[in-house]
């Protein structure tokens, strides 16, 4: 014992070890040496000391008490609840092992008996540092105490300040809370007191995975693992980390090595799932997930895991079943209310959703998966609110944390500048969505026809995607810059460094996006363009770009940025892969109305306007198709709506997922008549449709999406055919549906040469309009007019 006292451990060990070996050592003796090999990490080998100990002496509660210790280190929960609780039973007033207890009842999701023993363990000992930094894990895992937790992580380092354990506790809290910088600060204050203690080091990559700063946190969970080489959290934080950056393989080998180390580590199958998930392998992802289950059956996050993977795998009843039982196990989970939002929109459910995207936020405020989602929802399906959304939006940014970045320069001056130099304007392009998206569609004659001699263009890629369209398109920009796995501030500064004049960003609130990129300012001109068709809610979001349809004056309200628009149709659609020719009509076969939209937008509104149409014509059949259009949950909901207002099921017949988009583009040749959406109109469809000579019936309404059809058709010179009301929906239908009996594929071979003769198939003239009004921008810019 003196020797302990002097730290002089290896002498100590070798007196207990030789009274082992001669039979003389009692539970003291079995007891001492165990803690030895905690004390140097070998808490495996101390666990048979342990019970030889309460074999020799059962009522002996400290040797039960460090027992629960050990097994809790080794991952056995179970067991190490049971001795502490046996310890507890001996002799209540151990603070230590209600706290102890706390630890291992809170792993097992018991989160609030866990509170209830942190604080008896305080009662007992109010001063006990150890017990306040528990009792705020325990408070912070619940979700909904986040304030509690981080006063009782204060509290911990009041009593003990240099306490590297509490203060990266508290760092997870911080960033919990949405307060990154002061969290990341906390970890980096742990790793400065105790470099060689592996959590901080993991906790400083969680949290800068969370800020997307990927190989800032690749490299602090690299460290964790130098520190500790089977440190399981650093593996199944580096695969994710690895997975989020693009590289799938390296991520799921990082989460092999991490299986091999602790086969029974909760998080390191839920990394690989994810990644199973992501490299298109779901039926592996799902034995994974059942092999976590198998593991841990009330394991909320396995839940989730499996309801993601059966969601991919179209099995959506057993995966809203298996994402109800992961909120059953744990209502404050808040990834399991966002993965419910997106469920529950997929399905039509949108007012489910929304509440669930708000419970999500509530839960977690920091999460900008579950913001973007939820603007996305609601400016999809109540973009008529827009000036509403548009303040919510604002009082999100109000709300939403920034990193510390430098105030950008006088925008005026550098916008003078930029006129008046020699060199062309640098114009800085920034989307996720260059290769298959549709988005790219719309960008390619831009990124084709710009002027060179006026303008360069740099494109900033917010996600790489995978596909060899995506190179082809990266290749016709002057200078690609990629900001993937750069956080905020980094991303920031690399934009500010390409010194362009003029931002055009294409996401908004869509997948990919970087907004909080751009609030802190990286061009004297910064506008949104063709992506989206709402508010970004953004104060240094300069314009929103569109025309004297889509945009009129009296939509301004609904927006944060200025209305800009174009003196043609905001957009042209004119793909370089060639559309597929046209087919007649075969003979006897019925009129056939078609809507290829994403089925979220049919809502009731919507199937007011198709069910008139349809009563107009009863001879016509009606063509539905969408990815989930096969679903039967999907096409059940369909018919009802549409039963509900006189339009019998057997004229809906419905198409899922085809081949490429070559096929998708053959089924319009089918289809005589499109019809619109509302309050979402058609963009992407409704240009397809007129590509292929398919009169588009358009539905129009009082707000940007609500326009979209309707600037396509006017630039066409067939505003006859936009409605406001169901009546005059079907009487368009009854009229056009006419013309095309009388004369059957003429109307369609018609409309097919005169889209390529207007200004949708105009890819040049779409140039010139968007570099005169870039240019017009920087000249109110550098006159002081925005």
């Amino acid at each position: 014992m003196e020797l302990i006292g002097a730290e002089r451990y290896g002498e100590a060990q070798q007196i207990y070890e030789q009274l082992l070996a001669s039979g003389q050592a009692d539970a003291q003796v079995c007891t001492n040496l165990a803690a030895l090999h905690q004390i140097a990490g070998r808490s495996a080998e101390s666990i048979p000391l342990l019970e030889r100990a309460i074999a020799l002496q059962p009522a002996y509660p400290e040797a039960l008490l460090n027992l629960g210790n050990a097994l809790q280190s080794g991952g056995r929960s179970e067991e190490a609840i049971t001795a502490f609780r046996q310890a507890i039973a001996l002799n209540a007033a151990l603070p230590e092992a209600h706290t102890g207890l706390g630890v291992a009842l809170q792993d097992r999701g018991q989160l609030q008996e866990a509170i209830d023993h942190h604080r008896e363990a305080l009662r007992l000992r109010p001063a006990y540092a150890a017990a306040w930094s528990n009792l705020g894990v325990a408070l912070r895992s619940r979700g909904d105490c986040r304030q509690e937790a981080i006063a009782a992580f204060r509290e911990a380092l009041r009593l003990k300040p240099a306490y590297p354990e509490a203060l990266s506790n508290l760092g997870i809290a911080l960033l919990a809370d949405g307060q990154s910088e002061a969290g990341l600060a906390s970890q980096r204050q742990a790793i400065a007191l105790n470099p060689s203690l592996p959590q901080p080091h993991l906790h400083l990559g969680d949290g800068l995975r969370e800020l997307h700063r990927l190989p800032e946190a690749i490299t602090a969970y690299r460290t964790a693992i130098q520190c500790k080489p089977d440190e399981a959290g650093a593996y199944a934080g580096l695969a994710l980390a690895l997975q989020e950056l693009g590289d799938l393989e390296q991520g799921l080998l990082v989460a092999e090595q991490g299986l091999a180390i602790r086969p029974d580590w909760l998080p390191i199958h839920w990394s690989r799932i994810k990644i199973l998930d992501e490299l298109r392998r779901p039926e592996e992802a799902l034995e994974a997930s059942e092999d976590l289950l198998h593991l841990q059956p009330d394991n909320a996050r396995g839940h989730l895991a499996q309801a993601a993977v059966l969601e991919t795998l179209k099995r959506y009843a057993e995966a809203h079943a298996a994402l109800d039982q992961a909120l059953q196990l744990d209502p404050s989970l808040s990834e399991a209310h966002y993965c419910r939002g997106w469920m529950r929109a997929g399905e039509g459910e949108t007012q489910a959703a929304i509440d669930a995207y708000r419970q999500a936020l509530e839960l977690k405020p920091g999460s900008y998966e579950a913001g973007c989602a939820l603007f996305f929802t609601e400016l999809f399906l109540r973009g008529e609110q827009g000036e509403r959304i548009r303040a919510d939006a604002e009082q999100f940014w109000a709300r939403f944390p920034a990193a510390a970045v430098a105030p950008f320069p006088p925008r005026a001056a550098l916008a003078a500048q930029a006129l008046a130099a020699a060199a062309p304007i640098r114009l800085l392009l920034l989307s996720g969505d260059i290769g298959d998206h549709a988005v790219s569609c719309f960008l390619e004659p831009l990124l084709r026809g710009l002027d060179r001699r006026r303008f360069q263009l740099v494109l900033a890629l917010s996600h790489r995607r995978r596909e060899a369209r995506a190179r082809d398109l990266e290749q016709l920009a002057d200078e690609v810059v990629d900001l993937t796995g750069l956080g905020e501030a980094e991303a920031v500064a690399l934009l500010r460094r390409q010194g362009c004049a003029v931002l055009m960003e294409t996401s908004s609130w869509t997948a990919h996006n970087r907004l909080p990129v751009l609030r802190h300012r990286v061009a004297p001109v910064q506008c949104h363009y063709v992506g989206f068709c709402g508010s970004t809610g953004l104060a240094s979001m300069d314009y929103m770009i569109g025309d004297a349809v889509l945009t009129p004056p009296q939509l301004q309200n609904q927006f944060t940025e200025r209305l800009w628009s174009l003196p043609r149709c905001w957009s042209t659609y004119a793909p370089t892969f060639t559309p597929p020719p046209l087919t007649d009509r075969l003979e006897g076969a019925p009129l056939t109305f078609g809507s290829f939209n994403n089925l979220l937008k049919l809502t009731d509104r919507c199937a007011d306007f198709w069910a008139a149409a349809l009563q107009a014509v009863p001879a016509a059949q009606m063509l539905i198709k969408d990815g989930k259009a096969l679903e039967p949950s999907v096409q059940s909901r369909v018919r009802r709506q549409l039963q509900s207002r006189g339009v019998a099921p057997e004229r809906l017949s419905f198409i899922g997922h085809v081949a490429d988009w070559h096929a998708h583009m053959d089924l319009y040749n089918r289809v005589d008549i499109a019809f619109d959406t509302t309050p979402m109109t058609s963009a992407t469809t409704g240009f397809e449709a007129l590509c292929m000579g398919v009169p588009l019936l358009a539905i129009q309404s009082d707000w940007m999406g609500g326009r979209m059809s309707s600037s396509a058709l006017t630039a066409l010179g067939c505003a006859d055919w936009i409605s406001r009301e169901p009546a005059a929906f079907a009487a368009q239908a009854a009229e056009l549906a006419a013309s095309s009996e009388r004369v059957p594929n003429q109307l369609k071979r018609q409309l097919h040469r005169q889209v390529r003769a207007s200004e949708l198939w105009d890819g040049a003239s779409l140039c010139r309009a968007l570099e005169q009004a870039f240019e017009q921008m920087l000249q109110q810019c550098a006159s002081g007019g925005s």
